[in-house]
């Protein structure tokens, strides 16, 4: 079964990550670059939050982005560029690298 797998801090990622083909990464950033391994690894987009309420109303959030998502869609390496930080003010850019075995 495919796992979601949050990450809090990008710049915690030390070590290339070991996943699985089919997990999601979800990092708390406002944006990625992938810099490699495009067969391996797609970004879907930087996204912010909304909610539903009990009566049906969607409550989006304001601000900028703040959760990227990646999938790893086959088995290979990809190195991705994790932008976090206030983007107001200085953005903090962190380089995680990814295994993804099958």
């Amino acid at each position: 079964m495919s796992r979601l797998i949050e990450i809090d801090d990008p710049a915690s990622c030390t070590v290339p990550l070991q996943i699985r083909a089919g997990d999601v990464l979800m990092f708390k950033a406002s944006g990625a670059l992938l810099r490699s391994g495009e067969d391996a690894v797609s970004v879907l987009g930087s996204f912010t939050t909304a909610l539903v309420t009990g009566s049906g109303v969607m409550v989006d959030a304001h601000g900028p982005p703040h959760t990227v998502l990646l999938l790893a869609r086959s088995a290979g390496f990809a190195r991705v560029t994790v932008i976090d930080g206030d983007p107001f003010g200085v953005p903090r850019s962190t380089e995680v690298s990814i295994d993804i075995v099958v």
